[in-house]
């Protein structure tokens, strides 16, 4: 007699879950900077770097070293100080883990990681060679990348779920009207609420202020048109209603540490596109 058995989770959840490998990045560049992206960095060494290679967490003084063996995973919204030399050559990769909210995963990680698996390390590398660019080769990154995920995400509260759960009209509501000029109090009218208690209970249930909120998906989206759109920089903040170029370039720097001119021409340059 078969037998079966019920996995709420993955019936009520699985459609939410998304992988959003944005950008690949192989070269070398000399690099020193305090940055807090909004999206993950997957790194590894593809030659041998010299010395003074490292991440540091700026908050807790934790500090990886950047060697051949490696793999490294700073978590998205980390203040990390990334120094790096003109002596080596490594891939990045960038992505998002979100869930429900739209929220990265990773986003309350307070450790940045560091550890070795030479078979995984060559995999990578191996995949993200330009005669892999192509829909197997895509399928196989992002299950590294899951599988790496599924070892260093933390356990996930399924009361704290099912409480999310209720904001998805209002997050959908700001990832379908994502622009600068979107306020809170927009959002809340849109969900029958006042602002001051759409705040308050945004806050209290998602962990996160709306505005905070807001900000890190507009950030992350920011990102991702930069070192993909051939739009202008001029023409990005039009296109996300900026009161101008400068107000554009300004959000962006005071959210990551880097202006988008910078981001643009750092992580722009030899982009393995999928």
């Amino acid at each position: 007699m078969a037998e079966f058995q019920s996995w709420p989770l993955l019936r009520d959840f699985n459609t939410f879950l998304h992988l959003n490998v944005f950008h690949v990045v192989k070269g070398h560049f000399s690099y020193d900077r305090i940055n807090e992206f909004p999206f993950n960095v997957l790194s590894v060494r593809v030659t041998e770097p010299g010395e003074e290679n490292f991440f540091e967490n700026t908050e807790t003084g934790e500090v990886i070293p950047r060697d051949l063996e490696s793999i490294c995973l700073i978590p998205s919204h980390t203040r990390v100080r990334y120094k790096i030399n003109d002596d080596h050559t490594f891939i990045a990769i960038h992505f998002n883990l979100t869930f429900l909210s739209g929220d990265d995963l990773f986003r309350e990680t307070a450790t940045l990681f560091s550890w070795k698996d030479p078979e995984l390390r060559r995999s990578l590398i191996e995949l993200l060679k330009p005669e892999n660019d192509s829909l197997r080769g895509i399928c196989r990154l992002k299950a590294l990348i899951f599988d790496i995920c599924c070892r260093r995400l933390p356990e996930m509260d399924e009361r704290k779920l099912r409480i999310q759960e209720q904001w998805l009209p209002a997050i959908r509501y700001m990832q379908s009207h994502l622009h600068a000029a979107l306020g809170v109090e927009e959002i809340a009218t849109a969900c029958g609420m006042r602002s001051d208690v759409f705040s308050r209970k945004f806050k209290q249930d998602m962990g996160i202020a709306p505005k905070r909120f807001l900000e890190n998906q507009l950030s992350r989206k920011l990102s991702e048109e930069i070192v993909s759109s051939g739009l202008s920089i001029k023409e990005l903040s039009g296109k996300y209603r900026f009161c101008s170029e400068f107000y554009f370039s300004n959000f962006f720097k005071r959210m990551t540490g880097i202006s988008p001119q910078e981001f643009r021409r750092k992580f722009g340059l030899n982009v393995i596109r999928f």
